[in-house]
């Protein structure tokens, strides 16, 4: 979408993790939850900052993008041959430029709005973290599907229950999302009536990152 990606050296953790899950590939866009879940996890259990989930890949805190999560797939006839969630946490930043300032916040940003002194974070000890919690939900959605972690996703989004702006390939609308189903789609009740199934697009919710 002819956005820019900013990942000042030293200060975040950027990475790619292979997963070779035992799914089918209609299963393989659940990963993309299941890394949101996991980092939220991580965030609220071992920083306790009130992280939430914008469905279905950014992280939130205080309203503004900490993280973003992109995967990718390779499947046949076979079924899925792996799945590779990238992942970009802004973690030590200190401050952003430009439409960024708005928008996009760090780990240390927020946690020093409670403690003006807290040090820098140690990305080591926080990616360690993430894939401790990555295994155990991965496992858990190979055991159950997307059922393995729905309940936990859905207590931490930010998403549900708000006016939101979906823009897909063929147009845009805005409604209240609803509800997000057993394979990880988005129900949205439209402005107008009806109910839409929301499987990808660029979805806004009002209150966060600029959307009034």
């Amino acid at each position: 979408r002819g956005r820019s990606w900013d990942s000042p050296r030293g200060t975040g953790i950027f990475m790619s993790l292979v997963l070779r899950p035992q799914l089918i590939p209609q299963q393989a866009a659940m990963v993309t939850l299941t890394a949101a879940y996991s980092i939220v996890s991580v965030l609220r259990e071992d920083y306790g900052v009130a992280a939430g989930i914008k469905w279905p890949n950014d992280v939130i805190l205080n309203g503004k993008k900490c993280v973003g999560i992109l995967s990718e797939l390779a499947a046949d006839m076979d079924g899925l041959s792996f799945v590779i969630p990238g992942v970009g946490i802004n973690v030590n930043q200190t401050a952003f430029d430009g439409e960024l300032r708005e928008k996009a916040t760090s780990l240390l940003i927020e946690l020093r709005k409670a403690d003006p002194n807290a040090p820098p974070v140690c990305r080591r000890q926080l990616l360690l973290s993430y894939l401790r919690h990555m295994e155990i939900a991965v496992d858990a959605l190979e055991r159950e599907g997307l059922a393995g972690i729905l309940d936990q996703y859905v207590a931490r989004s930010v998403t549900l229950g708000r006016h939101v702006k979906v823009i897909g390939l063929n147009g845009e609308f805005t409604g209240t999302a609803q509800s997000i189903d057993e394979t990880g789609a988005l129900i949205v009740t439209e402005d107008g009536g009806g109910e839409r199934r929301v499987l990808s697009g660029d979805v806004s919710v009002r209150g966060l990152m600029g959307y009034c």
